[in-house]
């Protein structure tokens, strides 16, 4: 089992805010705001304008919205593998109506797949 966790540096955090500004500024005025660059002058000034703006009711962006990673287990010592599934349900692969196609969904036949099922 792994655990993976999220860590934003300042960096990290002001180049997300140079992403914002530039769908922000591009949907409320047009133009070409693209640079990605995260050093520099121009940067910094976006990143202050988006933060203005975000206080600012007439021109705000809707807040950003992170991904939400579905819970799907928690981790248990007590159960199998140390780990107990919550609410999974096996999901089955659309049709294919073409054998001669090559497939894309599932990467194994359903046979090859195994999801718990909770009892």
């Amino acid at each position: 089992m792994s655990l993976s966790t999220e860590h934003m540096t300042r960096r990290a955090l002001r180049k997300n805010n140079v992403y914002l500004a530039n769908r922000h500024f591009r949907r409320l005025l047009g133009g070409r705001f693209s640079s990605t660059r995260v050093d520099g002058f121009l940067p910094m000034v976006k990143e202050l304008a988006i933060r203005v703006a975000r206080r600012l009711p007439m021109v705000a962006p809707p807040p950003p919205r992170g991904f939400r990673y579905p819970v799907t287990f928690q981790v248990d010592p007590d159960a199998a593998n140390g780990v107990r599934w919550i609410n999974v349900r096996p999901v089955e692969a659309p049709p294919v109506e073409n054998r001669e196609m090559p497939v894309a969904f599932p990467l194994a036949d359903a046979a090859d797949v195994h999801v718990p099922t909770t009892g």
